[in-house]
């Protein structure tokens, strides 16, 4: 510079530093500039849109992010029908005072939240303004081995992924996600929050299972087969990882389709206990040695996985699926070994 100073590097959290090189590169404020590279670089997510001062990002600067093409906003809608009664009490002779009810009117509301996401622009943006060396640590395409945990715990190349409320990007995600061997799926790696989750093997692994005229599902890199699609209300981490892997048949309905249909092979045993058909102590432990050694994971995060869950096992067609699944051309023997395996009987 001609005055004799010099340009010294930004210091601080990812986000400040994009937000210097942003309005370095761009016609951004930089209370823009902070809020994008905050929303691609901390929040990794849909933000809700709102007026309120305790609102994640201010509305204006959403909305001027939003005229500049650098951010998009997608509304979940609500709608609620309602209808007006009023009771009227028959005082007529001979009468003991009924009440009887009148329709007045009705009608519907609708609710809509809106929800900021950056658009690919944004992200580009947010990403080249980086310092080359800070940027393989915040992008989400390559996150290093030893990336530092969420706000949620989850580390690794799945814990950012929070589908939309599409059945179908849940679906795609499910099947596009690098898949996580099993054995590897610990409470570090798994998210502190709900979602929905696939269960993946090597193709014909597990034998004798019906699909589809078009094949099983497979992963979309077309190295595995789809076996199971579930879901959590409360955290992937104790689904998976306390549940699905904890030596819980109890708790697991995969656990008992597993045992339905490779028990037998396996020499898995059962015994009455709790009240319920459940792998013995000894086998329960084989079984999770058995998925650990040859399962693989994805999962995708999702505020409201009950809603899309139906779907989202509709389009991926997995084959030991008992619930919504009953146009599986696996689902009657499915059953079949179900209840064999409920009931003590022989499953073969």
């Amino acid at each position: 510079m001609g005055d004799g100073s010099v340009d010294r590097p930004v210091g601080g959290k990812p986000a400040f530093v994009a937000a210097h090189g942003i309005v370095a590169a761009s016609d951004l404020t930089f209370d823009e500039a902070y809020g994008l590279a905050r929303m691609v670089l901390e929040l990794r997510g849909p933000v809700p849109v709102s007026r309120k001062r305790s609102a994640q990002l201010p509305h204006a600067v959403i909305r001027r992010l939003t005229e500049k093409g650098f951010v998009e906003q997608l509304g979940q809608s609500q709608l609620t029908e309602w209808i007006e009664v009023q009771m009227v009490r028959n005082l007529a002779a001979g009468s003991h005072g009924d009440y009887s009810a009148v329709r007045r009117g009705r009608g519907a509301d609708e609710r809509t939240q809106w929800f900021a996401v950056p658009t690919e622009a944004g992200s580009a943006l947010v990403y080249g303004a980086m310092p080359e060396e800070n940027t393989s640590a915040t992008s989400p395409a390559e996150p290093p081995a030893d990336a530092s945990t969420r706000s949620d715990g989850a580390r690794g190349p799945q814990a950012d992924l929070l589908a939309r409320s599409s059945p179908v990007d849940v679906a795609a995600a499910l099947r596009s996600t690098p898949a996580t061997k099993a054995r590897d799926v610990t409470r570090a790696v798994c998210p502190n929050g709900p979602g929905l989750y696939a269960w993946w093997c090597e193709p014909g692994l597990v034998p004798d299972l019906a699909h589809a005229p078009d094949g099983p599902t497979v992963s979309k890199d077309g190295r595995l087969e789809l076996l199971y699609v579930g879901l959590t209300t409360g955290t992937l981490r104790q689904r998976i990882v306390g549940n699905h892997l904890g030596n819980r048949t109890g708790s697991s309905t995969l656990r008992r389709a597993l045992g339905a249909w490779l028990g037998e092979a396996e020499g898995w045993q059962r015994e009455w206990r709790s009240g319920r058909q459940q792998h013995s102590s000894t086998s329960e432990a084989e079984l999770t040695r058995w998925m650990r050694e040859n399962l693989y994971l994805t999962w995708v995060r999702h505020p409201n996985p009950s809603d899309v869950e139906a779907d989202v096992i509709r389009l991926l067609l997995p084959p030991l699926n008992y619930v919504h699944n009953s146009a599986h051309p696996n689902y009657s023997e499915l059953r079949r070994r179900r209840e064999a395996w409920r009931t003590g009987g022989s499953v073969g």
